[in-house]
């Protein structure tokens, strides 16, 4: 006597078709996009309501607490903005000048060289006082397409032409991801 396995039969939760073969959920690529969609714009609305609601019952809060603790927070963010300018100066520090190999006592003296300004989206320098050196993924994409330099060879290599062979040879010194504090 053979024993015959009970098969459950499941059905696709997006069209309700009959599922075959390893088919545990949909039909189909198409349904599982289609049933996903619809699952995260229902629960992105839910979201967006509950978050409106949120808003509007600890309005008058967030506005109390602000005005009370005006002095505290302005502290607070000029410290802030205060640690990540003394790290982005030690960071710029310890490169030094990929140009002429000289260290670099005062870190006003480098400069960030972009090779292309076409791709420079923000001043670097700003960028990096409102966000913390690492933390930052736009921060350490904008550093990357940059080379250390001091002053005097900075306006050096400004002067050159754009079509000078010494540019593509310039571009060997980028700062790589690793050297970023």
């Amino acid at each position: 006597m053979t024993k015959v396995k009970n098969k459950e039969t499941f059905y696709c939760l997006n069209c309700n078709k009959k599922l075959t073969g390893k088919q545990r959920k949909y039909c189909s690529q198409k349904c599982n996009k289609k049933y996903n969609k619809e699952k995260i714009k229902k629960y992105r609305k839910y979201n967006k309501e509950k978050r409106k609601e949120h808003y509007q019952n600890n309005k008058e809060k967030s506005k109390k607490y602000y005005e009370d603790n005006k002095e505290y927070n302005k502290e607070k963010r000029k410290e802030y903005y205060q640690n990540n300018k003394e790290k982005f100066q030690d960071w710029k520090l310890s490169l030094g000048c990929k140009l002429c190999h000289k260290k670099i006592k005062k870190s006003y003296y480098i400069d960030l060289h972009h090779h292309d300004p076409k791709e420079k989206q923000f001043q670097i320098n700003y960028g990096i006082y409102h966000s913390a050196l690492k933390g930052n993924e736009k921060s350490i994409k904008e550093i990357i397409k940059t080379i250390p330099l001091c002053a005097f060879c900075h306006r050096d290599v400004t002067s050159w032409d754009k079509n000078d062979e010494r540019h593509k040879k310039l571009k060997r010194f980028t700062i790589k991801r690793e050297e970023i504090v």
